[in-house]
Order: C-alpha cells, then sequence, then structure tokens
C-alpha cells in the first residue's frame, strides 16, 4: 500500500487561500509534511544585520538545540532520531506550546549553553499562517547566534529573502532529484554525491540564490537552489533545505547527517559508524534442507568461491573493511578433511568464533556438559590456528541457554565474556540504540543483541529459498523479488548504523554457479544498494571488539556526558553519573581515530573527574583547531578516499591477498582503542595521550532473561 502525504500550503506570494496536494510514495506510514512558508519572512533570519559582535573569550557547551514549530513536523522527529543515534546531547524546545525563548536561556555571561540551533521549519510558520516566534524571540536567537559564533540550520524552509534565496520560488512534487554542488559534496559528509540525491515523499521547493553570499550546496536538474549556506554581515551562518526531513527516508539519512555536522562546525559529542558484521553459524556442520533434500554441508571449493566473493568486494574504499565471522564448531573438523584444509590455508580472511564443540541445545544443560562444550572447541580452534580469534566471545547454538544459569556459569569459567541474543524474541532486543544487556543472571556475561535474518539455514540454493520464503510469508516473489525485499532490511540496518551483528549460516555460502551463493548475492544487493547513496566505509568488527563497543555505548548513555569548548579549543569532558568512555567527533589528537573524514577521540571521564582535552594536529585534519578570532575552525569535511579506510583493518586489501589465493596475512589483533587522556593544568600545553584497550566496563542496565528462550528453528539452527 502507497504512502500518501498530504501538504498544505499557503500561496507564496501571500496568504491567497489554502490548498492541498497528495503525493504518492513508498510504502512508510503516512506523515504529514509541514506548511509551505510565505515568503518574504523579515524576522527570519531576523535582518542582515544583528548589530551583536563576536564576544570574545566565550564558553560554549557541546549541546545542540532543537527547536520545533509545535512537535508535529517529520522534521523534529529526523532530528531527533539521529542526534540520539549519533549520541548527542540535545534539548528541545517548542516553539508553540512551550515558555517563551529568551537570551537568559541561550547564554549566561559568557558562557554558552548551544554550539548548534536546528530548526524544524525554517520560520517556525504554524498552520495559521504566522510563525512561533515572537519578534524578540527572532532576535534573541538571532544576538546569541552572533554573539556565540553559533550556526543554524534549517530543516523545512520555502525559499525567501530571509534565508538568501531570490523571489523565483517554485513548487515540485513527487520525485525530485537533487544534485550536489562542489560546495555541497564538502558539506554532505558520506552521502554519494555522484549519484542524485532522490528527494520523495514531500513537497520541494526551489530558487536562484538571491547573491553571493548564498551559496548553493543542492540543486534540481534545472540548476535552482534546493539546499544552501548565507553568511550575513554580523558573522552569523544559516543552512536551509527545502523539502521535509523523514526519518528513515533515504535523502534524509544522506543529508542529515552533514547538516548537523556543519551547524557544530564539525565538533560534537557522539560518532557515526556504519557497521555490517556478517555471523555465518554452524561452519564445519551439515544442515537439514527444508525441501527434503540431502543435509548440506559447505565444501571446500563453495568457501573459496565465497572468500574471492569477498575479496572482490573488499577492492572498494566503502567496503574494504567488510569481513564475514565464521561461527566454528569443529567436532567435524577433522584431520585430512578438505574443508578444514581451506578454512585453514584461508585463515584470517575471515574471523572467527565459538560455537561450541558439536552444536548441542544448551537450554537445559549443566554446567560441567556446558563447560566442556565451549572448552573443547575452543581447544581445537587453536590447534587449528583460525584467526582472529578470542575465546571471550562466543554464539550458542539455536541461541539457546541464556536463561540458563548453569551455562552461563560455565560459560565465564571458559573465559566467555560476550555472547549474542535473538533480537525477534522477547527481551533479547536492543534497550536502546546500539545498546546490549548484561546478563542479571550471571554479572561476568554481557549479551550483544543480533538480528536473524529471512534468509534461512535449511537452505543453501535459489529455488530452496524461494520455495521456503514464500511457504512461511505467504508470497509468491521470485528469486530477484526476495533478494531485493530481505536486501531492503538489512540497507536499513547499514543505513541507521545499528552495529547489531546479522546472523546467516553456512549452507547459504554454496556456490551455485559462477562463484554465486544465496548469501554474496543478498550481501551484493545490499552493498551496491548502499554504496549508490553512501561513501562511508563499512566496518567488521570481530565479536570481542564488537562487544567493547557495544558495553562502551551503554556505559555512556547512562553517564549524563557533557562538554565545553573553550575559545582557544581546549575541550573540558564531564560525566554526571558513572564513569565512561566518551567519544568526540571533530576533536584531533595523536590517537585520534580516522573515519570516513571524521577525527574521533575516546576520552575516558570518571564522576568527579572532568578531563580537558587540547586539540593536536592530526594528519590530514585540522576540525579541533581554533581560529584566529577564538572559534572553532571549520575545515569541512574529507571525502572518504582510498586512503581514508576507517577503524583499523579496514584498508583496502587489508593484507589479504588476490582473488582465487589461499593464504591470507590480515594483522589479527585489531585492537579497539580509546584514547586515556591526563588532566592539563591552567596554563598548560597539550595532554598525554596512550592508546590502551578499552575499559571493561560494568553494565549498568539489567534486563531480564529469564523467560522462555525456545527459538523458533524456521530462522536459525
Amino acid at each position: 500500500m502507497g504512502r500518501t502525504t498530504r501538504n498544505c500550503w499557503l500561496a507564496m506570494a501571500g496568504v491567497l487561500g489554502v490548498g492541498c496536494t497528495d503525493l504518492k510514495g513508498g510504502d512508510e506510514p503516512t506523515q504529514i509534511a509541514a506548511a509551505a512558508q510565505t515568503a518574504p519572512k523579515t524576522a527570519v533570519p531576523d535582518g542582515p544585520d544583528t548589530g551583536a559582535t563576536r564576544l570574545s573569550g566565550a564558553l560554549v557547551d557541546a549541546r545542540v538545540l532543537v527547536i520545533t514549530t509545535d512537535g508535529s513536523d517529520p522534521a523534529s522527529a529526523a532530528v531527533q532520531a539521529a542526534l540520539t543515534r549519533l549520541g548527542t546531547p540535545f534539548d528541545v524546545h517548542d516553539a508553540t506550546h512551550g515558555m517563551r525563548l529568551t537570551a537568559d536561556q541561550l547564554a549566561s555571561g559568557n558562557h554558552g549553553r548551544y554550539n548548534a540551533v536546528i530548526l524544524d521549519r525554517g520560520t517556525l510558520l504554524t498552520s495559521g499562517g504566522t510563525s512561533a516566534f515572537t519578534d524578540d524571540e527572532w532576535q534573541a536567537l538571532a544576538n546569541y547566534e552572533a554573539t556565540f559564533g553559533v550556526r543554524r540550520a534549517a530543516l523545512y524552509t520555502l525559499p525567501d529573502a530571509g534565508y538568501g534565496f531570490g523571489t523565483d520560488v517554485a513548487m515540485a512534487s513527487g520525485t525530485v532529484n537533487g544534485h550536489c554542488t562542489p560546495a555541497g559534496q564538502t558539506i554532505f559528509a558520506g552521502a554519494n554525491c555522484a549519484n542524485p540525491v532522490v528527494i520523495a515523499g514531500t513537497v520541494v521547493y526551489s530558487a536562484s540564490a538571491a547573491d553571493s553570499k548564498t551559496v548553493p550546496l543542492l540543486v534540481d536538474d534545472a540548476g535552482h537552489a534546493l539546499a544552501v549556506t548565507r553568511s550575513y554581515a554580523d558573522g552569523r551562518e544559516a543552512l536551509a533545505l527545502t523539502f521535509d526531513q523523514i526519518d528513515g527516508d533515504a535523502f534524509t539519512t544522506q543529508l542529515l547527517y552533514g547538516v548537523i555536522r556543519w551547524a557544530s562546525r564539525g565538533l560534537f559529542l557522539g560518532e557515526r559508524h556504519v557497521y555490517l558484521s556478517a555471523q555465518i553459524d554452524d561452519l564445519f556442520l551439515a544442515s537439514a534442507m527444508y525441501d527434503g533434500s540431502p543435509a548440506y554441508r559447505c565444501s571446500d571449493a563453495d568457501i573459496q568461491s565465497f572468500f574471492d566473493w569477498q575479496q572482490g568486494r573488499r577492492q572498494s574504499p566503502v567496503t574494504a573493511g567488510f569481513r564475514a565471522s565464521f561461527c566454528v564448531n569443529t567436532a567435524k573438523a577433522v584431520d585430512g578433511d578438505a574443508l578444514t584444509a581451506k578454512v585453514q590455508a584461508i585463515g584470517s580472511g575471515f574471523a572467527y568464533i565459538n560455537h561450541t564443540w558439536d552444536h548441542l541445545d544448551m537450554t537445559t544443560m549443566d554446567y560441567a556438559d556446558a563447560y566442556n562444550e565451549f572448552t573443547k572447541n575452543d581447544q581445537r580452534v587453536m590447534q587449528l590456528g583460525l584467526m582472529p580469534y578470542d575465546p571471550i566471545a562466543a554464539v550458542t547454538p539455536d541461541v539457546s541457554g541464556l536463561a540458563n544459569p548453569n551455562m552461563l556459569s560455565a560459560a565465564v569459567a571458559a573465559g566467555i565474556k560476550y555472547l549474542v541474543s535473538d533480537t525477534s524474541q522477547p527481551g533479547q532486543n536492543n534497550p536502546s540504540y546500539n545498546e546490549g544487556i548484561p546478563s542479571t543472571l550471571q554479572p561476568g556475561i554481557f549479551v550483544i543483541p543480533r538480528r536473524p535474518t529471512d534468509l534461512y539455514f535449511n537452505v543453501s540454493t535459489p529455488d530452496q529459498w524461494v520455495y521456503e520464503y514464500n511457504i512461511r510469508e505467504g508470497s509468491s516473489r521470485d528469486y530477484a523479488g526476495i533478494v531485493d525485499h530481505v536486501s531492503g532490511t538489512l540497507l536499513g540496518y547499514l543505513l541507521r548504523g545499528e552495529n547489531d551483528p546479522v546472523m546467516f549460516h553456512q549452507a547459504n555460502t554454496r556456490d551455485n554457479g559462477g562463484g554465486h551463493s544465496i548469501l554474496s548475492d543478498l550481501l551484493d544487493a545490499t552493498l551496491d544498494k548502499y554504496t549508490a547513496l553512501m561513501t562511508v566505509p563499512v566496518y567488521s568488527p570481530t565479536m570481542d571488539q564488537l562487544g567493547q563497543r557495544v558495553a562502551a555505548r551503554n556505559s555512556y548513555d547512562t553517564a549524563g556526558a557533557s562538554a565545553t569548548v573553550a575559545s582557544d579549543g581546549r575541550v573540558t569532558v564531564h560525566v554526571a553519573n558513572n564513569a565512561a568512555t566518551v567519544p568526540i567527533t571533530g576533536l584531533c589528537t595523536a590517537t585520534a581515530e580516522s573515519y570516513a573524514g571524521d577525527q574521533i577521540t575516546y576520552v575516558d571521564v570518571t564522576p568527579g573527574n572532568d578531563v580537558t582535552v587540547m586539540p593536536v594536529g592530526c594528519p590530514g585534519a585540522t576540525a579541533g583547531a581554533t581560529s584566529p578570532d577564538g572559534g572553532a575552525h571549520d575545515t569541512g569535511p574529507h571525502d572518504a578516499g582510498p586512503s581514508d579506510t576507517g577503524p583499523q583493518d579496514a584498508g583496502a586489501g587489508g593484507g589479504l591477498p588476490a582473488s582465487g589465493s589461499d593464504a591470507a596475512t590480515v594483522d589479527a589483533s585489531d585492537p579497539l582503542t580509546s584514547v586515556s587522556l591526563v588532566k592539563t593544568t591552567p596554563g598548560g600545553q597539550g595532554c598525554s595521550c596512550t592508546a590502551v584497550p578499552a575499559p571493561d566496563l560494568k553494565p549498568l542496565l539489567g534486563l531480564c532473561l529469564a523467560m522462555g528462550l525456545m527459538l523458533a528453528a524456521s530462522r536459525r539452527r
């Protein structure tokens, strides 16, 4: 069923009546788009010159102010969701239902409370055709922006003179292709500007730029501006988009990170990464087939073919960091077995995870048997020399035993810290975005939510998948339609930056001819869709690394983290509730992570012990440097190119052999590091920075897993 977006708009030359346009879009639920705005609106953005001057020696909190007209516009929900995913602190001011905005709410003396301002509608226009802000509120906001050097972004704006548009305003509906200008390619960090940005499901306005102080970022096929930046005589800057933003729509994902990055001058708490952790269960075992054909165990040729396919994907800088992980059961990994020998030869071309010795259900297993299952398999994996592999991570058969205290105790005794859950089961999904689940039965276990897929364990060929899929789903899709549908779901995980690993099975890697398996076909479709939209590198951490990241996110989300940026570039980080590793994007230090054009510094902080970091130069990045006027110097994002390889072991090739070769030499250590900084004394220069393993953060969020965890065999084994 198609989406209908109903967009009621006011005539552009004045309020001459109200009309409505019905637009047909995709399959998403109905969204009510914001009313278009009358032009010109002289209160926005408050005249060419406020008369305010930039404050010297100011302190500004790294916090975003989201101003919503009345809370109903999809753009408000979209930006709040984006900031939440990043982990960026923000406040929401409702211009209709909240208190009046005053200068005291924005700053106290030389201390500004926000380093970015984002409006859902450019003039905060209500359905009655008036702005939700008074002239005094607009003036207070503009004075703050000018005084503290804070940028404004407006997510849905009818082109008017206040934001630097000309008077030749046009309106389009349906689908509009946006094209990045050179300036847009810089600001919309991570969007694949080689392709059009396809805008659908919302009314789109366009106009020419009023003068040279307006810089188009996105233009339509006719060259009319759809997004611009505008500079003003008093030093203020604004960015305006002329179409609504809808969380989950591809064009919003492509553009909104760049808007946030621009508004905050590239410096904000939080981080962006794109993950694809494909965990392939049951290596060395055979799987029963749904259609009754003989059980299938992948062959040495299958594994070589799948490895060759993976190597082909790694030739692109966007997918150079992709590496599949096999969850291994070594009871059938015997000497003289061709599959075992091939896996050993490929070695670190894949990552490996303990899946127990022979895949017995652990729901009611006693301590001794569970301990034997983990340790016997661990010993054999070590004998085979399968690396990278870390015994602190494991996947239980059928994701069983998470409510079994005996199994959990045995896992801890075997040195295991990280297990996975099944997000399709009650109580096993992420408590919040990218968070995991500390076990309430065994404090030593931290559970990483893992997503099942509609590619089942008991299919190995296209015909088998079509047969089972259509029976289970009650559909009549052909193979191409199934791949398209399921890859669309996986694409959503990538676009949202979700870190949950994804479940597949060994039979899915069967070579069905020409180097194609049903798993490689599915991942090809997913990655092709992704790379058509984005250039942010895909990262596949090993499970132990992922566990550290997920646990760190849990602690960060509960820490009450905040930061203040001084005029000399120093960033002081504070946590109110608990110890945490605080990610700061745009803060350049000697050990900062370089990813997708950003420098990301991780700062370990404990309550009562604030940490001050002085930015230092990093190769090719100065996002944390200071400009002569005391404000953050914005160098703009850097396009992700072949040399921008993201996290460790994400480089093109990564030391792996060319297609068809057996051996592989990836660095198996792949350390996840954070930055441990010594507080600077007043007047001190710089900080003492060392790379250390990410801390073993104690889980702070309890979630009961004692409910029934018998998992449906339709999707896993």
